[in-house]
Protein backbone atom coordinates (compact mmCIF):
# COMPACT_ATOMS: atom_id res chain seq x y z
CA UNK A 1 0.00 0.00 0.00
CA UNK A 2 2.76 2.22 0.61
CA UNK A 3 4.26 2.04 -2.44
CA UNK A 4 1.41 2.27 -4.24
CA UNK A 5 0.94 5.85 -2.53
CA UNK A 6 4.40 6.55 -3.59
CA UNK A 7 3.98 5.69 -7.08
CA UNK A 8 0.45 8.22 -7.10
CA UNK A 9 2.58 10.83 -5.40
CA UNK A 10 5.22 10.70 -7.80
CA UNK A 11 2.36 11.22 -10.52
CA UNK A 12 0.68 13.98 -8.56
CA UNK A 13 3.99 15.56 -8.13
CA UNK A 14 4.89 15.14 -11.76
CA UNK A 15 1.71 16.36 -13.66
CA UNK A 16 1.85 19.26 -11.08
CA UNK A 17 5.33 20.33 -12.17
CA UNK A 18 4.46 19.96 -15.83
CA UNK A 19 1.35 22.12 -15.53
CA UNK A 20 3.68 24.53 -13.82
CA UNK A 21 6.06 24.24 -16.46
CA UNK A 22 3.29 25.42 -18.51
CA UNK A 23 1.71 28.13 -17.08
CA UNK A 24 5.14 29.42 -16.94
CA UNK A 25 5.78 28.93 -20.56
CA UNK A 26 2.63 30.24 -21.13
CA UNK A 27 2.81 33.46 -18.72
CA UNK A 28 5.94 33.71 -20.46
CA UNK A 29 4.39 33.74 -24.00
CA UNK A 30 1.44 35.82 -23.00
CA UNK A 31 3.96 38.81 -21.57
CA UNK A 32 5.83 38.91 -24.49
CA UNK A 33 3.00 39.25 -26.82
CA UNK A 34 1.63 42.25 -24.33
CA UNK A 35 4.90 43.64 -24.36
CA UNK A 36 4.84 43.44 -28.43
CA UNK A 37 1.74 45.09 -28.59
CA UNK A 38 2.38 47.78 -25.51
CA UNK A 39 5.46 48.52 -27.57
CA UNK A 40 3.79 49.82 -30.66
CA UNK A 41 1.71 52.45 -28.70
CA UNK A 42 3.18 56.10 -27.99
CA UNK A 43 4.32 57.06 -24.40
CA UNK A 44 1.91 59.06 -22.82
CA UNK A 45 2.98 59.86 -19.38
CA UNK A 46 -0.03 62.19 -17.43
CA UNK A 47 1.45 65.53 -15.88
CA UNK A 48 1.91 64.31 -12.21
CA UNK A 49 3.96 61.22 -13.94
CA UNK A 50 6.22 63.79 -16.09
CA UNK A 51 6.61 65.74 -12.83
CA UNK A 52 7.77 63.28 -10.62
CA UNK A 53 10.11 61.86 -12.81
CA UNK A 54 13.68 63.24 -11.29
CA UNK A 55 15.81 63.87 -14.79
CA UNK A 56 15.66 65.96 -17.18
CA UNK A 57 13.31 63.80 -19.93
CA UNK A 58 12.00 64.41 -23.06
CA UNK A 59 9.12 62.69 -25.78
CA UNK A 60 10.95 61.61 -28.77
CA UNK A 61 9.66 60.27 -32.04
CA UNK A 62 11.59 58.37 -34.92
CA UNK A 63 10.15 58.51 -38.30
CA UNK A 64 6.66 56.64 -38.33
CA UNK A 65 7.83 55.01 -35.18
CA UNK A 66 5.97 55.26 -31.33
CA UNK A 67 7.19 58.24 -29.15
CA UNK A 68 9.39 57.63 -26.63
CA UNK A 69 10.43 58.77 -23.16
CA UNK A 70 14.45 59.41 -23.31
CA UNK A 71 16.09 60.40 -20.06
CA UNK A 72 19.11 63.01 -19.84
CA UNK A 73 22.23 61.03 -19.33
CA UNK A 74 24.84 63.30 -19.98
CA UNK A 75 25.82 66.57 -20.83
CA UNK A 76 28.66 67.26 -22.65
CA UNK A 77 30.81 69.33 -25.10
CA UNK A 78 31.49 69.21 -28.83
CA UNK A 79 35.46 70.46 -29.50
CA UNK A 80 35.13 70.65 -32.86
CA UNK A 81 31.84 73.19 -32.97
CA UNK A 82 31.93 74.74 -29.46
CA UNK A 83 28.41 72.98 -28.68
CA UNK A 84 26.91 71.75 -26.21
CA UNK A 85 25.83 67.71 -26.48
CA UNK A 86 23.18 66.15 -24.70
CA UNK A 87 22.96 62.55 -24.58
CA UNK A 88 19.17 60.64 -24.14
CA UNK A 89 18.59 57.37 -23.48
CA UNK A 90 15.31 55.30 -23.67
CA UNK A 91 14.17 52.62 -21.92
CA UNK A 92 15.54 50.46 -24.26
CA UNK A 93 18.95 51.51 -24.40
CA UNK A 94 18.78 53.56 -27.26
CA UNK A 95 21.00 56.96 -27.33
CA UNK A 96 20.42 59.85 -29.19
CA UNK A 97 22.90 62.78 -28.86
CA UNK A 98 21.34 66.13 -29.73
CA UNK A 99 22.99 69.64 -30.23
CA UNK A 100 21.04 72.58 -29.99
CA UNK A 101 17.88 70.16 -30.71
CA UNK A 102 19.08 68.48 -33.78
CA UNK A 103 19.83 65.04 -33.41
CA UNK A 104 23.21 64.50 -34.68
CA UNK A 105 24.29 60.53 -33.49
CA UNK A 106 22.30 57.43 -32.86
CA UNK A 107 23.40 54.33 -30.69
CA UNK A 108 21.79 51.01 -30.52
CA UNK A 109 18.91 51.68 -33.19
CA UNK A 110 18.54 48.25 -35.02
CA UNK A 111 19.68 49.52 -38.70
CA UNK A 112 20.82 53.05 -39.59
CA UNK A 113 22.49 54.84 -37.05
CA UNK A 114 23.65 58.16 -37.53
CA UNK A 115 27.78 58.40 -37.14
CA UNK A 116 27.55 62.99 -37.94
CA UNK A 117 26.42 65.64 -39.51
CA UNK A 118 29.00 67.93 -40.70
CA UNK A 119 28.24 71.72 -42.60
CA UNK A 120 30.25 74.22 -44.07
CA UNK A 121 28.51 76.43 -41.34
CA UNK A 122 29.48 77.71 -38.11
CA UNK A 123 27.20 75.27 -36.35
CA UNK A 124 24.23 72.77 -37.45
CA UNK A 125 21.58 74.18 -35.07
CA UNK A 126 18.17 74.66 -36.43
CA UNK A 127 17.07 78.22 -37.41
CA UNK A 128 14.43 80.56 -37.25
CA UNK A 129 16.41 82.68 -39.64
CA UNK A 130 17.76 80.92 -41.82
CA UNK A 131 15.61 79.59 -44.99
CA UNK A 132 18.41 77.19 -46.89
CA UNK A 133 20.83 75.45 -46.17
CA UNK A 134 23.05 71.86 -47.07
CA UNK A 135 24.82 69.11 -45.09
CA UNK A 136 26.56 66.12 -44.92
CA UNK A 137 25.14 62.78 -43.04
CA UNK A 138 26.87 59.72 -42.61
CA UNK A 139 25.20 56.58 -41.43
CA UNK A 140 26.36 53.01 -39.92
CA UNK A 141 26.36 50.18 -39.85
CA UNK A 142 27.37 50.05 -43.68
CA UNK A 143 29.85 52.90 -44.08
CA UNK A 144 27.61 55.19 -45.62
CA UNK A 145 29.28 58.33 -46.08
CA UNK A 146 28.94 61.80 -47.76
CA UNK A 147 25.01 61.70 -48.36
CA UNK A 148 24.23 65.55 -49.63
CA UNK A 149 20.93 67.18 -47.73
CA UNK A 150 19.10 70.14 -48.91
CA UNK A 151 17.32 71.95 -46.26
CA UNK A 152 14.66 73.81 -46.71
CA UNK A 153 12.43 75.78 -43.23
CA UNK A 154 8.59 75.81 -43.57
CA UNK A 155 7.10 77.94 -41.08
CA UNK A 156 3.92 76.79 -39.79
CA UNK A 157 2.45 79.32 -37.06
CA UNK A 158 2.40 80.10 -33.27
CA UNK A 159 2.00 77.24 -30.78
CA UNK A 160 1.33 77.01 -27.05
CA UNK A 161 3.27 74.34 -25.65
CA UNK A 162 1.92 73.75 -21.97
CA UNK A 163 2.61 71.14 -19.17
CA UNK A 164 0.50 71.53 -15.81
CA UNK A 165 3.00 73.99 -14.49
CA UNK A 166 4.36 75.84 -17.38
CA UNK A 167 3.45 77.34 -20.93
CA UNK A 168 5.30 78.36 -23.60
CA UNK A 169 4.34 80.67 -26.91
CA UNK A 170 6.48 79.27 -29.48
CA UNK A 171 7.24 79.40 -33.45
CA UNK A 172 6.38 75.90 -34.82
CA UNK A 173 9.20 75.17 -37.76
CA UNK A 174 9.44 72.18 -40.19
CA UNK A 175 12.66 71.77 -41.69
CA UNK A 176 12.86 69.66 -44.85
CA UNK A 177 15.11 67.39 -45.17
CA UNK A 178 16.10 65.89 -49.48
CA UNK A 179 18.49 63.60 -49.54
CA UNK A 180 19.33 63.91 -53.47
CA UNK A 181 21.61 60.44 -53.61
CA UNK A 182 19.32 58.55 -51.77
CA UNK A 183 15.31 59.71 -53.66
CA UNK A 184 14.07 60.30 -49.78
CA UNK A 185 13.00 62.98 -47.53
CA UNK A 186 12.32 63.66 -44.11
CA UNK A 187 10.85 66.37 -41.77
CA UNK A 188 12.14 67.17 -38.87
CA UNK A 189 9.64 69.52 -36.00
CA UNK A 190 11.32 72.43 -34.38
CA UNK A 191 9.06 74.74 -31.91
CA UNK A 192 10.87 77.86 -30.56
CA UNK A 193 10.44 79.84 -27.74
CA UNK A 194 9.42 83.34 -29.00
CA UNK A 195 10.84 85.42 -26.35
Amino acid sequence: MYTKQKKYLFFIILILSSLYGCTQKFKDVSDTVNATIESHKDVNLQANELEAIKYDSIYVRVNDGKRVLMILLHIGFNIENQTQQLKWLSGDKVLIVTENGRIVKTLAFENNNLAGISTNRDNISPSVKLNNWEATYDWLPGYRYQFTAKMKKIQIGQEKLSLSKWSLDTKHIIESIEFIELDTKINNHYWFNTD
